[in-house]
């Protein structure tokens, strides 16, 4: 058996599916969303039909979520922004049901941030921001980040020796 994987030179996210119709063909090309001109892509998640891009664009970043359904054809649904944001916006993102989670460690000296929005209502987007109980500077929280179910983890490198020492934390929301 032969698998077929088509790897187009293209900015933006790559979307495949499988294909239980032709076996020889596993992995086909099933859509593009394409990044705003000039921005450069920061990460992305996706789940079920929701695709998360998170785009830097001229010290601006935001996360951008689209409605996968059709993969043919994405539509914008939700344009995630924060006042709060640093060099790392959407370093690492999470997401779960209608709950999105864009990390920023470098805000606030470095203590870090995670942005945290329900999308349950487009139109009315909530947004809150979560800080470690301990915050001090160089503690990088929500450097990496994990979501199950109505709890996220949140990890803290400890990245030079005088950093608060590497720490793991557990939310409930």
């Amino acid at each position: 058996m032969t698998t077929k994987i088509y790897t187009p030179v293209l900015i933006g996210v790559l979307i495949l599916t499988s294909s239980s119709s032709n076996a020889g063909q596993f992995l086909k090309y099933a859509g593009l969303i394409e990044q705003t001109a000039g921005s450069s892509l920061e990460g992305f998640n996706v789940l079920g039909d929701r695709a998360l891009l998170v785009e830097k664009l001229a010290g601006n970043s935001a996360g951008v979520v689209y409605d996968i359904s059709n993969p043919t054809a994405p539509i914008e649904i939700a344009r995630l922004t924060a006042s709060n944001t640093g060099t790392f916006f959407g370093w690492s993102s999470a997401m779960v049901g209608d709950y999105i989670f864009l990390s920023d460690s470098s805000v606030n000296n470095d203590s870090g941030v995670i942005h945290m929005y329900n999308i349950s209502d487009l139109d009315n987007v909530v947004h809150r921001e979560l800080t470690a109980f301990d915050s001090v500077t160089g503690r990088r929280f929500g450097n990496n980040i994990a979501v199950s179910e109505n709890r996220l983890i949140a990890g803290s490198p400890r990245v030079a020796a005088n950093d608060p020492p590497a720490a793991a934390y557990v939310l409930d929301f």
